[in-house]
């Protein structure tokens, strides 16, 4: 069975509308499903890192019953997180050793399940195999298991919210959607910038049904934090490695740029051209439906700063808009920079100092980002292609 292309896939991400003419065999998914967990549980067995440090000194504060944001710095997010690592500390604990390592292989049980969950929307919406591909592609593997970063559910819940609120039959669907949406911001807020490219997006719902869903999403997001409003040490905290926190700089077309424009932050010409980037993807009126998928791929293609979980993030929305040429080329690009420059995972050097050439870099993982983004609107615009996520 072959992935569908943009050309070939129609309404793409609808939930419940038949994609395939045929499943795959119950023995190929049990063994995709085996190999998938087993290659992530494999992973987290490399080691730890810095990341499983920060979330092992947040279960810390969660054992202690002591606020994450005034106990480390090393937190950076909302709530959602901090409370699922301490049940999954509480878990661990309560199942044998309490050791980093065990919270580490628990985490990674988790989000395992949250790429199961992003690979059934595929499986389901798309075609089985982009959901099958999407579950065993080494990125995710790497990411969900050595690296444990979460943006894999900030991301499910946003879509799922998205996908929610554009088939919504009620003011009451409505609500819930931007529940969840506020959910995925208070997890990891991924889909922020994406609330400024709301007003552009005329043909979902209605102008004030929009404006209600980022209202509610936004007060979720703000209101998760009140719990420490009268903590003057953990609102200091929020404050600066929350909401005033700078991620990895450099190693990115946007960075290269403000080098031109000294005057302006990396960090505020990102944001700036990611909310004109939504006036652009917005144009094609077909694919407002898609514009989570959209944002995504822009938000990875204009960060200010690369590192290697960012390039997990646009993945759903590569095997939802077809395995096209730079969709495919960005995978081997992607995969090439995680394997030269994660000695941890074993590969040691695979292609002596191949990071330092231009050909496998961040910003060429960027600019096929860029392309991918092209290719999109162009067979858009050529009437090719049916929105993915549908009404």
């Amino acid at each position: 069975m072959a992935l569908k292309t943009p050309g070939q896939c129609d309404r793409c991400f609808e939930v419940g509308t038949p994609v395939a003419p045929s499943q795959p065999p119950l023995v190929v998914l049990g063994i995709a499903l085996v190999v998938g967990v087993a290659a992530r549980l494999l992973s987290a067995n490399a080691g730890d890192n810095f990341d499983m440090e920060s979330w092992w000194i947040a279960s810390e504060a969660s054992v202690a019953g002591e606020v994450v944001y005034t106990r480390t710095h090393r937190y950076n997010y909302g709530p959602v997180w901090f409370w699922i690592i301490g049940a999954l500390r509480d878990l661990s604990a309560a199942t044998g050793a309490d050791t980093l390592h065990r919270l580490h292989l628990f985490m990674t049980g988790f989000l395992t399940m949250v790429d199961l969950g992003l690979a059934a929307l595929l499986y389901v919406t798309i075609t089985p195999i982009a959901g099958i591909l999407f579950f065993l592609n080494p990125i995710s593997l790497a990411t969900t298991g050595y690296h444990i970063q979460f943006d894999n559910f900030a991301i499910l819940l946003g879509l799922a919210a998205w996908v929610l609120f554009s088939r919504a039959t009620s003011a009451g669907r409505l609500v819930v959607a931007a529940l969840i949406f506020g959910l995925s911001l208070a997890t990891k807020h991924i889909f922020f910038l994406f609330l400024g490219w709301l007003p552009f997006l005329t043909t979902v719902r209605s102008t004030a049904a929009r404006c209600l869903f980022g209202a509610i999403a936004l007060a979720i997001f703000f209101g998760s934090f009140s719990p420490w409003l009268n903590d003057p040490e953990a609102w200091t905290g929020i404050q600066a490695n929350v909401f005033g926190y700078h991620s990895t700089e450099g190693h990115s077309l946007t960075s290269h740029l403000a080098h031109f424009v000294p005057w302006v932050p990396a960090r505020t010409l990102f944001m700036a051209l990611a909310l004109v980037a939504g006036a652009l993807l917005s144009r094609p009126k077909r694919l407002h439906k898609d514009a989570p998928l959209l944002y995504l791929v822009a938000l990875t293609a204009l960060s200010s700063g690369m590192a290697r979980n960012y390039l997990a993030i646009p993945l759903v929305a590569i095997f939802a808009f077809g395995f096209t040429v730079s969709g495919a080329a960005y995978l081997a690009v992607a995969s090439l920079i995680f394997c030269t420059v994660t000695s941890a995972l074993g590969s040691h050097e695979v292609i002596a100092n191949l990071f330092s050439n231009p050909l496998v870099s961040y910003e060429l993982a960027q600019v096929l980002l860029f392309a991918l983004l092209c290719e999109v609107v162009r067979r858009q615009r050529g009437r090719v292609v049916q929105p993915a996520i549908a009404a």
